[in-house]
């Protein structure tokens, strides 16, 4: 009796239930087919595959005097000095700042500051010779999200805009010798294809060249 009323309850015992045996037909509903492989969520430029046809030699001088070095630290170190020397600098200043890019990359020894300025100062008068006027871009982020989802996501090294276009410069630090540093340098097509992708709908100007 519950609350005055009867109520009649029926008892059962458990018992351990057998499993069910497998159906044999489909299910209602679409079995996921397993892990599926998407898109990377973000690509680096410089993990892009591609191999130029062609590569030109220009030489801006004779090659550095590298020593033992870490390549990859000195190629940093060659980086950042490239960013941060400015031609209206004292020649001293020059020194200083190329000096602390090698000190805090660990490569001090590796190559001089008066070298790495020296590297410079090549650089910016091929530039001046190919392309005078040209407005620089140092380290300039570029980013793309592409057709199938993934974020295209880089920094590009030294852009140079014109008017009628812009002119790609990527720095790479190899102490191999020039035949294999050429077949090298054309292993980058696909990190410059892929800066170009991101550059030309966002500056609204084409190409027009690309080197390592």
């Amino acid at each position: 009796t519950w609350g005055g009323v009867p109520v009649s309850l029926v008892t059962r015992e458990c018992s351990v239930a057998l499993p069910d045996a497998p159906s044999t037909k489909p299910d209602a509903f679409p079995v996921a087919a397993g892990p599926v492989e998407l898109p990377r969520a973000w690509v680096s430029p410089s993990t892009l595959e591609g191999h130029a046809k062609h590569v030109e030699f220009f030489p801006l001088g004779t090659r550095l005097n590298v020593q033992r070095a870490d390549m990859n630290a000195l190629g940093q170190a060659v980086h950042g000095s490239l960013a941060a020397d400015r031609p209206e600098l004292e020649p001293a200043v020059r020194r200083e700042l190329a000096a602390q890019c090698l000190e805090r990359w660990g490569q001090r020894g590796a190559l001089t500051p008066g070298e790495l300025v020296e590297a410079s100062l090549r650089l910016r008068a091929w530039v001046e010779q190919q392309w005078p006027g040209a407005q620089w871009r140092r380290e300039l982020a570029v980013s793309l999200r592409q057709a199938d989802g993934s974020m295209l996501r880089g920094t590009a090294d030294l852009v140079l805009e014109l008017p009628e276009g812009f002119v790609l410069v990527d720095h790479k630090s190899f102490p191999g010798g020039l035949e294999a540093a050429q077949e090298r340098a054309a292993g980058f097509q696909g990190q410059l294809d892929a800066y170009t992708q991101a550059l030309e709908p966002a500056l609204g100007k084409p190409r027009l060249g690309a080197f390592i």
